[in-house]
């Protein structure tokens, strides 16, 4: 359990305090990590030390302020002479309304049930949604931590809830917006509706029994309790009444004709709930990706596809997991496990400041990768998004240097040129034939 020690002060005072933090530390006292989160004064700053950091370490480890201070308080920081940018980079700076409703360092483990979904979901929003050519077999932690569905899982496995679940979202388009990467509107409602069940389902621990039955009635549960009762889609029979009846028949073609069957009938008239259409779908051959066109042809949005994957992940545990090379056991033990770090370069607070639309240009800043910034969003909740900016500069440096190889290529050949006419022009005042090769080099105009 980490310990930690604090001091409350006015954020004024703190700035004028900066280059001598020692005096401050030297005024702490111990704090309970639950505790952190307490109420402040206006215009005070909870300045916090992690007891490991050592004692001859004076900077804090942890602000904890409201968003307003923040918001000016880090400016202020910034335009000190010695200023590190970013300066969230080595010192969190949490907004205290981010404390309301949890303990920021409790750690609620997913069920294997719901980290299995997450993985799905993962895999249905880089293969469906953003609309990338992304080959899964070779893709890495870098790709996945830019997907919103793994960035809700971690503000799940942080201890979220659904409120807090919008406000990661809102904060990830935020930071989408600043960093300039594109977004795929409309497919952020049906991301989030899915997060929002793999929460409930966590909550709700681990399958007993048959697993295709306990996620049929938990889907049909979580349906009718979240949908609308005037826009449902009534199936004939309830999610677990088909489960049942599909389980006696072991042919691939006649559990199709059935699903759709079901599918087909709920929905005359009206729309099948995507996460109901997907479940159904992933019966026909529970834990396979096979009928992936079939998802995808139900929704032009991704969105059945997304739940395809998501309940065929549940359903085919291990073995779906070991798809696309491996890449759901990369996902499922480095990124979703209790004990996850993730890298972080920038808060969104600051990252707001360095991208304010009042200044002419954004400011520059220092990041672990060239090619990815990795954004704080909410306590230990981390996205990642396309550095753009890097990214178009190294392509402007590139370009530049082969533009400057072009150019050197022709300038010695220009030379070289030259230096054949200056010694066929030698050859001549000596009483010899020029070479063939000058008069084959001569321009077509002049040839004769």
């Amino acid at each position: 359990m980490k310990k930690f020690r604090f001091v409350n002060v006015d954020a004024g005072d703190l700035v004028r305090s900066l280059g001598r933090m020692g005096d401050l530390r030297a005024k702490s006292r111990a704090i309970d990590s639950a505790d952190l989160g307490r109420p402040l004064s206006m215009n005070e700053v909870r300045v916090i030390w992690e007891e490991s950091s050592g004692p001859n370490t004076d900077l804090p480890s942890i602000l904890v302020a409201s968003e307003d201070v923040l918001g000016n308080l880090l400016p202020r920081m910034l335009a000190l002479p010695s200023a590190v940018v970013p300066v969230t980079s080595f010192m969190n700076t949490w907004a205290i309304e981010d404390f309301t409703d949890r303990k920021v360092f409790d750690k609620k483990p997913l069920s294997n049930v719901a980290a299995l979904g997450f993985v799905g979901l993962i895999i249905g929003e880089l293969l469906t949604v953003t609309g990338s050519n992304a080959d899964l077999r070779l893709m890495g932690m870098d790709g996945v931590r830019r997907t919103l569905s793994f960035v809700c899982a971690q503000a799940v496995l942080r201890g979220g809830y659904g409120a807090s679940l919008v406000t990661i979202v809102d904060r990830w388009l935020e930071a989408s917006a600043l960093t300039a990467n594109e977004v795929n509107n409309p497919a952020l409602a049906q991301i989030l509706y899915l997060c929002e069940f793999l929460q409930n389902l966590s909550a709700r621990g681990a399958f007993e029994g048959f697993a295709s039955e306990n996620l049929a009635h938990q889907i049909q549960l979580w349906i009718e309790r979240y949908d609308d009762p005037n826009a449902r889609d009534l199936l004939r029979r309830s999610l677990p009444q088909v489960v049942h009846e599909l389980r006696g028949i072991s042919s691939r073609e006649k559990r199709y004709d059935l699903v759709m069957e079901e599918i087909q009938r709920s929905a005359s008239g009206k729309s099948v709930n995507p996460l109901k259409q997907g479940f159904l779908i992933s019966l026909i051959d529970p834990g396979s990706f096979e009928f992936l066109e079939l998802a995808k042809h139900a929704s032009p949005d991704g969105s059945v596809a997304t739940a395809y994957f998501v309940c065929a992940v549940i359903l085919g545990k291990e073995s779906a997991l070991r798809n696309f090379n491996g890449f759901g056991w990369t996902v499922f033990n480095h990124g979703l496990q209790f004990h996850t770090e993730m890298p972080m370069d920038i808060s969104i607070v600051e990252l707001r400041i360095l991208h304010d639309g009042r200044r002419s240009s954004p400011i520059p800043f220092r990041t672990r990768s060239p090619w990815l910034i990795d954004v704080e969003l909410a306590p230990m909740v981390i996205g990642s998004f396309g550095n753009l900016a890097k990214r178009k500069a190294s392509s402007h440096r590139t370009q530049e240097a082969s533009d400057a190889v072009e150019r050197e290529e022709v300038i010695r050949n220009n030379l070289m040129t030259a230096m054949r006419a200056l010694e066929d022009a030698y050859g001549i005042i000596q009483g010899r034939r020029p070479r063939q090769d000058i008069k084959q080099s001569k321009p077509p105009g002049q040839r004769k």
